[in-house]
């Protein structure tokens, strides 16, 4: 597996599950309805998000399914274009953020092992910080390699309208950093991507970019289907 292949699976894990900002005054404000909330997903629904790779040229399409499966907590499931499932969230809802509960990897490559990850850091989204950092740590295995960390932080920077699917909504961008470890059997590989969000309310991430020193990436939300929707397109395939 190439390094421009292992790039862009980070990214789109990174992406659907960003530090630095320019203003120094530190602003409480609520951005509760801007990260994807359980009670939006009574009835599963399955976000499409295209990816594009400015180095070269490579697109990917990856789909999260959505489902409610309690009152503060909601299951967040991530296919690739081929529909085969690469991770299971759990996400849990706090008064004041949003943190991991659990993230399971699925090991294609391994007869669809499921693998929990390890957590360190889980704030995945903060309701209330506005020029603050917050952010996860988090382990997981690629095949080949042993071990693959990644450190994110994450800064609301600005709020703010956008245009979207011919609307103008309500959006909260938000600066970021991904550090990442991979470990073999004989070297240890460091990584570092720059990162751009924007979260929309009532909608969640409607955009993502991140930034390495030889390629851009960048992430749309194209369509939100329903679950059967989302089934038939399996099927048809």
């Amino acid at each position: 597996m190439t390094f421009k292949k292992i790039y862009l699976l980070l990214f789109c894990f990174i992406a659907l599950i960003g530090c630095g900002n320019s203003q120094s005054e530190k602003t409480e404000k609520d951005f509760t309805n801007y990260f994807f909330q359980p009670d939006w997903f009574e009835q599963p629904k399955v976000y499409e998000y295209e990816f594009n790779s400015t180095a070269n040229g490579i697109k990917n399409t990856v789909y999260r399914y959505f489902e409610k499966i309690a009152n503060n907590k909601l299951k967040h499931i991530i296919y690739d274009k081929d529909f085969n499932q690469t991770v299971i969230i759990i996400y849990e809802y706090l008064p004041d953020k949003v943190i991991f509960n659990k993230i399971t990897s699925v090991e294609t490559w391994n007869n669809n092992n499921l693998v929990p990850e390890k957590l360190t850091d889980n704030v995945v989204f903060d309701y209330h910080k506005l020029n603050e950092d917050f952010g996860f740590t988090h382990t997981s295995r690629i095949k080949g390699y042993s071990d693959v960390t990644k450190y994110v932080t994450r800064n609301i920077k600005k709020s703010e309208q956008r245009e979207f699917n011919g609307k103008e909504v309500n959006v909260a961008i938000a600066d970021g950093k991904t550090d990442i470890d991979i470990k073999t059997s004989s070297e240890d590989i460091k990584l570092h991507n720059d990162e751009v969000l924007i979260y929309a309310e009532n909608i969640g991430v409607i955009y993502q970019e991140s930034i390495s020193p030889n390629n851009k990436v960048i992430a749309n939300l194209t369509r939100i289907l329903t679950l059967d929707e989302f089934e038939n397109m399996k099927n048809a395939r």
